[in-house]
């Protein structure tokens, strides 16, 4: 038999694994029209410049956490992501253009995200991401979301959450042009 404490410490314990699973999420939306890109970037013809820029209503969420969001961090994310993958060219010299529009930022105050973690919300960060040629005609466009909704001592501080929302979204961007990325089948977030 399980006392009292037994069971809300069990209940406890699957609080915190059910949060700790779905506190961080990210994924790629495509519109039929988009399922797949026309030409994917690849080691041979790359990626050669990525414009980060944001809507006015995303620079006013920025400007409103006190800058806690760098657009520049982002951009520097996806550079990182898609270097691994030989999908960048260093040199500037990719025939491809990556322009990434931030649609929606979300940052909670480090105290919110210290003291009640999950339960003050989520940050999160949202774009579009759309590739065009040396001529700007559009090779792919898709949106992709990232969230994070942990908190604490650990997970609470401003460069813990919004680095996570950096690489998280530079990973979807990254594994939409992964060899083995199938989308709108491999995608967790695809909708």
């Amino acid at each position: 038999m399980i006392s009292q404490a037994g069971r809300a410490l069990r209940l406890g314990a699957a609080l915190c694994a059910v949060l700790a699973v779905v506190g961080c999420a990210s994924g790629v939306k495509r519109t039929p029209e988009h399922k797949t890109a026309v030409f994917k970037p690849s080691a041979e013809f790359p990626i050669g410049r990525i414009n980060v820029s944001a809507t006015q209503e995303a620079l006013d969420k920025i400007e409103a956490a006190k800058k806690k969001f760098n657009p520049e961090l982002l951009k520097g994310s996806i550079m990182t992501a898609l270097s691994a993958q030989h999908l960048f060219a260093q040199n500037g010299q990719g025939g491809l253009t990556m322009d990434v529009v931030v649609t929606r930022v979300r940052v909670r105050s480090t105290f919110n995200a210290i003291m009640w973690g999950a339960m003050s919300g989520n940050d999160a960060v949202d774009g579009q991401v759309v590739v065009k040629d040396a001529v700007g005609k559009e090779l792919d466009r898709f949106d992709v979301t990232a969230s994070y909704a942990l908190g604490g001592f650990g997970g609470g501080q401003d460069a813990t959450r919004t680095g996570w929302l950096y690489d998280a979204f530079a990973k979807e961007v990254a594994g939409q042009y992964a060899p083995e990325a199938a989308h709108g089948s491999k995608n967790s977030g695809t909708k």
